[in-house]
């Protein structure tokens, strides 16, 4: 009478296959966790992106918009840079200018979002009233281009918003 039933060589082969496969899922789970995190915290990114630009849009006036950048109106410089970082001692804000408490509710939103976290406002004045070269003294509306950067674990990423005011 013939014994029915698996040999060992079966089994191992079985257990082999069913191992390969539930470190195949694994691994995908591993990837499928970085990529929503990575969507999360690029969505953190242009929400704070999204904040400067409501923030600078509900300013009054022109003039307190060139104030943050350290503007004046008759300054004939194109486009203007500033880095702000998520360390109060590298930001050359004061408690005195427009906007300091609004600029340190970006800074928290930067450490929030990483502690390597940094955003560079560029502002450009667009199509002067009068004729001749654009300054900020004289233009129609201003150009803002607004990159946060950050990183996630090795890797550098970055958000650009470009809006108009």
């Amino acid at each position: 009478m013939k014994r029915q039933g698996y040999n060992l060589v079966e089994v191992l082969i079985a257990m082999a296959l069913l191992a390969w496969v539930v470190m195949v899922i694994s691994g995908l789970f591993i990837y499928g966790q970085r990529g929503v995190y990575s969507g999360k915290t690029q969505t953190r990114a242009i929400a704070i992106s999204q904040k400067v630009y409501e923030d600078l849009k509900n300013l009054p006036s022109y003039s307190q918009k060139y104030e943050i950048f350290s503007g004046a109106v008759g300054n004939l410089t194109a486009t203007r840079n500033f880095v702000l970082l998520p360390t109060p001692s590298a930001n050359t804000f004061t408690a005195g200018d427009v906007l300091a408490t609004t600029f340190d509710g970006w800074m928290a939103a930067l450490t929030d979002l990483s502690p390597t976290a940094s955003m560079t406002v560029v502002l450009t004045p667009v199509i002067p009233v009068t004729g001749g070269t654009a300054s900020i003294g004289n233009c129609i509306f201003i150009h803002y281009r607004v990159q946060v950067n950050w990183s996630e674990g090795l890797r550098n990423r970055h958000v650009t918003v470009d809006f108009s005011i």
